[in-house]
């Protein structure tokens, strides 16, 4: 099994944790473990992290001068439509690419009329820069940390209850979020905190 490319690690970072060396027969599911782990930190965040380009689709039902966009940081706005062709651009706003704010220049957004934004953001992740040469990881540590912690977790309770709460093997003890070892250990939790969108 291939990284996603949504990976927020990469398969040598969870073999480092877990002391496997070059032993490569486990690849393939410390990629699905990588993968699940990386879905479940996208979930409980609510948002995704890799760089991609990507059009999103706004209706907006109030006044407003300012839209949020998902995929934050912003690197670039390649264009904003209204209406459900690419026939009729707006033109005149400002970006805030650290928030992923766009505001317009004057006035308000169209309401309730379809806007998209077409436009590139995230973050890369170490495994973007381990495909391609020419990009430098920016992902914060602490990201991949939460995901190498719930992905080496996962790959060490292997055959365990999946709704098992608090686990203790020799002086280690693990607790894990509602849910069981399905969900995201209380210390990927706290490592995530600051970058959960709650709606």
């Amino acid at each position: 099994m291939a990284l996603s490319k949504h990976a927020l690690t990469t398969v040598d970072a969870v073999k480092a944790e877990l002391s496997l060396g070059g032993d490569s027969k486990l690849d393939a599911l410390i990629a699905r473990l990588i993968n699940s782990a990386s879905d479940a930190i996208r979930s409980h965040c609510g948002r995704d992290f890799a760089r991609q380009t990507i059009r999103e689709d706004f209706v907006i039902q109030d006044d407003r001068d300012t839209i949020l966009l998902s995929l934050n940081p912003v690197v670039s706005v390649d264009a904003v439509y209204r209406g459900l062709g690419e026939d009729d651009p707006i033109e005149g706003y400002e970006l805030d690419p650290k928030a992923g704010l766009l505001k317009l220049w004057h006035g308000n957004w169209p309401k309730n009329e379809l806007v998209h934004v077409h436009y590139t953001g995230g973050y890369v992740t170490p495994h973007q820069a381990e495909q391609d040469s020419s990009v430098e990881r920016d992902l914060p540590y602490d990201i991949e940390e939460a995901c190498i912690i719930t992905a080496a977790t996962r790959f060490q309770y292997l055959g365990q209850p999946a709704d098992i709460q608090i686990m203790q093997v020799e002086q280690i003890r693990v607790h894990f979020a509602e849910g069981g070892r399905k969900g995201l250990p209380e210390a990927a939790l706290e490592l995530l905190e600051p970058y959960a969108r709650w709606t």
